[in-house]
């Protein structure tokens, strides 16, 4: 079974537990369950906080984000830090329109537009393109003509930056990563029971408690 459609399949059952299950309820391990990171992330935040990097059209990701919303909803006192990962050109392309829509006042509109990317592949197999790119700004009110300075401006370039730099400190290898308090780095999700994604969020409750 494919590491999707076990997210997919969990959805409703993990949305039930999430927020309720504890973490006292598993036991983890240091270099099975996560690794410490030598040189820590740092953000700027004043709650602890939790570091995801993606690519929006990872299927991968798209299956956990509906998961990582919820949790982000049911834990208000927890900063969800969300970083585009910067790979292949194509990679590189998404990480701009991420920065362009954080960057022109968009931000809240991340679960719409990974929504947006995850429907165009399931319905059109593909990725967005400019057309697309401009159907999704004109559907949101986002004017286009800032939107696209917006995509190479100082913020988004900096913020590029900014994501390739931790992604080098931490020797990223694949998406979604989730980093912990900018030094705990969780293993992606694997094949295993009905409750592996309730695990892995009580995982991220039990690294937030950890010292930093």
């Amino acid at each position: 079974m494919k590491f999707q459609q076990i997210l997919a399949g969990a959805l409703v059952l993990a949305c039930a537990f999430i927020g309720q299950v504890q973490a006292a309820d598993y036991q983890f391990k240091e270099g099975t369950d996560y690794k410490v990171i030598a040189s820590p992330i740092k953000v700027k935040s004043v709650k602890p906080y939790v570091i995801e990097y993606l690519w929006l059209g990872c299927p991968h990701c798209q299956a956990l984000n509906p998961h990582m919303m919820q949790y982000e909803k049911t834990h208000p006192g927890v900063q969800i830090v969300r970083r585009p990962a910067i790979g292949p050109k194509r990679w590189v392309l998404d990480a701009h329109v991420f920065y362009a829509l954080v960057n022109t006042g968009h931000g809240d509109l991340f679960n719409d537009l990974m929504t947006f990317y995850t429907q165009l592949r399931e319905q059109k197999h593909q990725l967005p393109g400019q057309d697309e790119i401009d159907h999704f700004l004109n559907a949101h009110h986002i004017e286009e003509s800032a939107f696209m300075k917006a995509m190479n401006n100082p913020d988004t370039m900096a913020d590029l930056n900014t994501a390739l730099s931790e992604e080098r400190t931490i020797g990223l290898t694949a998406v979604p990563t989730v980093v912990v308090n900018g030094k705990y780095e969780l293993q992606a999700p694997t094949e295993g029971g009905p409750d592996i994604l309730s695990r892995y969020f009580a995982l991220i409750d039990y690294l937030l408690k950890q010292p930093v």
